[in-house]
């Protein structure tokens, strides 16, 4: 292999670890607020302006700290919804309960005017 050809290949490789460490090192820690109208016909005027908050893949474990979900049910709570639903991956570990006993805590701190839903599946072990 020549000067040149190992250059190139060099230069690939290192684009293509950066490009797949984005999602690991960088998209990780971005946290969006998306806000969207919905209109709905025949809606109940006692529903009119209500807001929903929704929740989903935290991932607490390996890469995501307790603190930066306490962060993000911080910045949830702010939101001032009216409902806060939560739907899933909550943690990243499959089959344990280590990580589902330390996010429940955080989780708990969730308050929104009318209530805070979560969907809960529970994986560990055999029912």
């Amino acid at each position: 292999m020549n000067r040149r050809t190992f250059l190139k290949l060099a230069i690939y490789a290192n684009a293509v670890t950066l490009a797949g460490s984005y999602p690991i090192l960088i998209e990780r820690t971005v946290v969006r607020v998306n806000r969207y109208r919905i209109p709905i016909i025949d809606l109940p005027p006692v529903f009119q302006g209500f807001t929903l908050a929704h929740l989903t893949d935290l991932h607490l474990g390996f890469l995501v700290s307790e603190t930066f979900v306490e962060e993000i049910v911080r910045r949830t709570n702010g939101l001032g919804a009216d409902v806060i639903v939560c739907t899933g991956d909550y943690v990243h570990a499959k089959n344990t309960i280590e990580e589902i006993e330390k996010i429940w805590p955080i989780m708990s701190k969730l308050a929104a005017k009318k209530g805070v839903f979560s969907v809960v599946t529970r994986t560990v072990g055999k029912s």
